[in-house]
C-alpha cells in the first residue's frame, strides 16, 4: 500500500477544507484552500479563523462554533 501523507490527502478534497485549533488558529489546509483564499501558507499560519469569515457572518460562525463544542456537526457557506 502508498504511504499517503495528510497533505496529499487533504489536496484530494475538492472542497476547501481547514482544520483549526481550539484557538482558531489553522493547523492544516488543503491547496483549495490557498486557492479560495489567496493566501500563501505562511500567511494562512497567522491568521485566526475570523480573519477569513466576512463580518456580517461573524456572530453566525460564532454560534455554530458553538454547537460544534457541543457535538454537533455544522457547514457555514
Amino acid at each position: 500500500a502508498d504511504d499517503l501523507s495528510t497533505e496529499t490527502i487533504l489536496d484530494a478534497i475538492t472542497d476547501v477544507f481547514y482544520i483549526v485549533d481550539r484557538r482558531g488558529q489553522f493547523v492544516e489546509w488543503n491547496e483549495r484552500f490557498r486557492e479560495a483564499t489567496g493566501y500563501t501558507d505562511d500567511e494562512i499560519a497567522d491568521l485566526h479563523q475570523f480573519d477569513i469569515i466576512p463580518g456580517e457572518s461573524e456572530a453566525e460562525a460564532r454560534q455554530l462554533l458553538s454547537a460544534v463544542a457541543d457535538g454537533a456537526e455544522v457547514t457555514l457557506d
